[in-house]
């Protein structure tokens, strides 16, 4: 016996109405709510074992904040820092929580008094509270084929690469399922893993969970019981809309959200055992190298170049400023950092292990995760503890398009092309070592 245990809790975290929505360059208000916003905790315990895993339906949190409100969660539970999951959907249609880095420049500030009134209180909270009601628990594991979202990166005749649709490009149709259930049958909770961004409804005004919030919903009603979503790899998967695009309205999102819907109740149908797992947690440092730094003349030389930073748009707004803050970076006569390090934090219950991507991945670095690791269920999530941006694959770079601009642009520092192989291979170090414990 493992005696193993599970804890759930949830919290609203809607914004008032005339909240700055984020996600999209440009000031855009909400004007309504379609559906409200939660933080879902789960609390698993085994012997002498305990984690959290946390997921918040917002866009990002950057990783100052995402350890911030970990930290304080530790003061109020006892559970360190280091065995805790926090996630965010990636909803597009959810409140500023990040903005203070060039990285946002153009999407608007974070919403402070959101942040500290709302968000931090109502997490701190689901967490006790998930901790507080644990009780004996088995896991059944299930999924299904899902086209609920599709390879974004469209090839244009002329050559360029936009945000639509690219069917041949690289996918993860896999739905994963975790149900929870009581011994004597009862399902508790489910856990609900895809990787697709949550931005059906394009650039809409209401506050919305975007299509993940139909899914949630379908399967709740189905199974009488909650569901949390962690999103997987979103940085090139988009939401297969019938506008042939990533971005629509509130209807295109609802059909989109009832094919996820469909696809969710039949991962659960399709679980056909129940048994008691194992918890296991590891944490360890990760580094990855940074480019080599332009000089201070460089950097000068190439705000010249792009002109007059009134008129920039955009990702263009993105690559100023980084250029901007590099020259401030040496008059400041701050260090120059050669690589980016970041705490890492693995949660494995038997077979299935949850593997936190601080950043924004394209699908094929996932995929390649997943062949590499040990473990039977790999299941890599999407901003998770943390946001930097989006990490490619090397091969997509010299195509550009936003989510490259994007990359490049995103901070002073700059991740070497290599990351992609990199950050795989270093998780899968620590996950063989985890498998092996």
């Amino acid at each position: 016996m493992n005696n193993f245990k599970i804890g759930f809790s949830r919290r609203k975290i809607t914004p008032q109405v005339g909240t700055r929505l984020f996600g999209y360059p440009g000031a855009r208000v909400s004007k309504a709510l379609h559906d409200d916003l939660l933080v879902n905790v789960l609390a698993f315990s085994s012997i002498d074992k305990i984690a959290l895993m946390i997921s918040a339906d917002l866009c990002t949190l950057p990783q100052e904040m995402n350890y911030e409100l970990r930290r304080q969660i530790s003061a109020e539970t006892g559970i360190s820092p280091d065995k805790m999951i926090l996630a965010t959907i990636h909803t597009h249609s959810g409140p500023a929580t990040s903005g203070s880095s060039t990285a946002e420049k153009g999407w608007g500030s974070a919403n402070t008094e959101y942040i500290s009134e709302i968000l931090f209180p109502q997490t701190i909270a689901a967490a006790k509270e998930a901790v507080s009601n644990m009780q004996p628990a088995q896991m059944g594991i299930g999924e299904a084929s899902s086209n609920t979202g599709i390879n974004r990166r469209e090839l244009t005749p002329d050559g360029k690469v936009i945000l639509g649709q690219n069917p041949d490009g690289p996918y993860d149709s896999r739905m994963r399922i975790l149900s929870f259930r009581k011994p004597e049958g009862e399902t508790i909770v489910s856990l609900l893993h895809f990787g697709c961004h949550p931005t059906a409804a394009g650039q809409a005004p209401e506050i919305s969970r975007d299509w993940p919030g139909y899914m949630v919903d379908r399967l709740e009603k189905e199974t009488s019981a909650p569901a949390v979503f962690f999103n997987g790899a979103i940085g090139d998967i988009g939401p297969r809309l019938s506008n042939g695009m990533t971005t629509g309205d509130m209807e295109l999102m609802k059909e989109v959200g009832l094919i996820a819907a469909e696809d969710a109740v039949r991962a659960f149908e399709s679980i056909t055992t129940y048994s008691e797992p194992k918890l296991f947690v590891k944490s360890d440092t990760l580094a990855m190298p940074y480019r080599k730094l332009p000089s201070i003349e460089e950097a000068k030389s190439a705000m010249e170049a792009m002109g007059d930073p009134e008129k920039l748009i955009e990702v263009e707004i993105l690559e100023y400023e980084r250029y901007k803050n590099i020259v401030a970076h040496y008059e400041n006569n701050l260090p120059i950092e050669t690589e980016w390090k970041f705490e890492q934090t693995y949660i494995a219950l038997d077979s299935v292990v949850f593997v936190p991507y601080p950043l924004e991945p394209f699908c094929r670095i996932t995929l390649n995760q997943q062949e590499s690791s040990p473990f039977t269920h790999t299941l890599c999530l999407s901003n998770a503890n943390g946001s930097i941006g989006y990490l490619p694959t090397k091969d997509q770079i010299p195509y550009g398009g936003y989510e490259i601009d994007s990359f490049q642009s995103h901070n002073v520092f700059i991740l070497e092309e290599k990351a992609e192989h990199q950050i795989v291979e270093e998780n899968t170090k620590l996950l063989n070592k985890l498998f092996n414990a």
